[in-house]
């Protein structure tokens, strides 16, 4: 019998990020990654009732998605809230009576006594947040296609419809969350059910990486680096790829779309990793010192998780805008 060694890794690795809450989200998105050789041989098919996202680049690389919640998510989530407050309800008794028992214990040692534990109520009991449940990763593994010279990687993920921000180039490591949030400003995208979002390689190429609001007096290629994961082909800033929505042959034969990006707003660092922002895209997104500006205002839709979008005349924009 022929052992996989992959397939135990893979399980091994499972088993210990799904003892992570926060992680059981990912590990699900590294399930739906999927590869060129499964898609061809139909041991996996394109679920009309899914969203795909498809990425590529010269290198391998990282990142997360967040989705926004829906009335279902919420409708989970409070459901778990309140799950987990009737547990601690039914947990408090016991933890006054441990608490009861220490006081006896100080009054004897003629020490100040402990403070009683609060009661959970409904306005203080708390859950973590719902955004860690809406992310989806790709890469650096479970890579859809690849070739060389030129230098190619792409990803295809499945996941739910929806409205999408791209969180940064996150990815887990065994030890956590390792990468950049871009949690102070973004972009974001539509993926709709049954068809490829086909972003390309433009989360790495859209950008504006020489933009002095950005980069500062930070080295060359110190923006590239974050979203690249072979910081060894990493180029110079000023030397990015063309933009590039060529999809591979065998994903031709399948409904696609290029979406239309908006500016995002800022969102929560669940993860507590270093934090940052997307650099500006002309036409899409910008900064006003540290409100985000979604420059793509004609068909701009509501935002829940952003600032007021502030409309900015071409004569006003702020440098690299």
């Amino acid at each position: 019998m022929n052992f996989n060694y992959k397939a135990f890794a893979f399980l091994g690795f499972a088993v210990f990020l799904l003892s992570i809450p926060e992680a059981r989200a990912q590990i699900m998105s590294m399930e739906a990654a999927l590869e060129e050789k499964d898609l061809v041989a139909g041991s996996k098919k394109i679920d009309p009732a899914k969203g795909y996202i498809f990425v590529h680049g010269e290198t391998r690389q990282m990142g997360t998605f967040l989705r926004q919640p829906n009335d279902k998510d919420l409708k989970g989530y409070e459901a778990d809230w309140r799950k987990a407050l009737d547990k601690a309800r039914r947990r408090y008794p016991s933890q006054i009576a441990v608490w009861q028992q220490s006081v006896e214990v100080a009054k004897k040692l003629k020490q100040p006594p402990p403070s009683a534990p609060a009661a959970p109520t409904e306005e203080t009991f708390r859950i973590g947040p719902i955004g860690p449940r809406l992310t989806t990763g790709f890469g650096p593994e479970y890579v859809f296609s690849k070739s060389k010279d030129p230098d190619y990687y792409s990803y295809l993920v499945e996941v739910e419809p929806g409205t999408y921000s791209y969180y940064g180039p996150v990815s887990i490591i065994p030890q956590g969350y390792f990468g950049t949030c871009y949690c102070m400003g973004s972009v974001k995208f539509e993926v709709k059910a049954g068809a490829i979002t086909n972003l390309g390689n433009f989360l790495t190429s859209a950008p504006r990486l020489d933009d002095p609001s950005v980069t500062g007096k930070s080295k060359p290629g110190v923006m590239r680096i974050a979203g690249a994961f072979n910081v060894n082909k990493v180029d110079p800033l000023g030397s990015q790829a063309p933009l590039d929505f060529t999809l591979p042959a065998s994903l031709k034969g399948y409904p696609a779309r290029q979406p239309e990006f908006h500016g995002s707003g800022k969102v929560d660092n669940f993860f507590g990793i270093t934090i940052t922002r997307m650099p500006p895209i002309p036409g899409i997104l910008g900064y006003d010192r540290d409100t985000v500006i979604d420059l793509n205002v004609a068909t701009a839709s509501p935002d829940p998780a952003a600032q007021p979008v502030q409309a900015v005349a071409p004569a006003e924009q702020p440098s690299g805008a």
